[in-house]
């Protein structure tokens, strides 16, 4: 809310459009909502794929935008 109040304010339906991809809390955000792009992605020690350590900054954005910019895309979950 902090982020939307200072950046956003006119943005009312940011918490129900972030509940919706199940970021209750910023912690969630990154861990359910969103990732970043495959192009971007580096393979860790592991051999598995992750995101970088520093994700490039974000462009193609208008300040004060709640849409997420390209360097991002949504986390897609199966259907069980």
């Amino acid at each position: 809310m902090r982020f939307r109040d200072r950046r956003a304010p006119r943005a009312t339906a940011l918490l129900d459009r972030l509940g919706r991809v199940g970021a209750f809390c910023d912690c969630e955000l990154f861990l359910n909502g969103y990732t970043v792009i495959d192009e971007l992605m580096v393979r860790g020690p592991d051999g598995e794929w992750d995101a970088p350590a520093d994700p490039p900054d974000c462009r193609h954005v208008r300040r004060g935008s709640i849409r997420p910019c390209a360097t991002w895309q949504r986390i897609r979950r199966g259907t069980w």
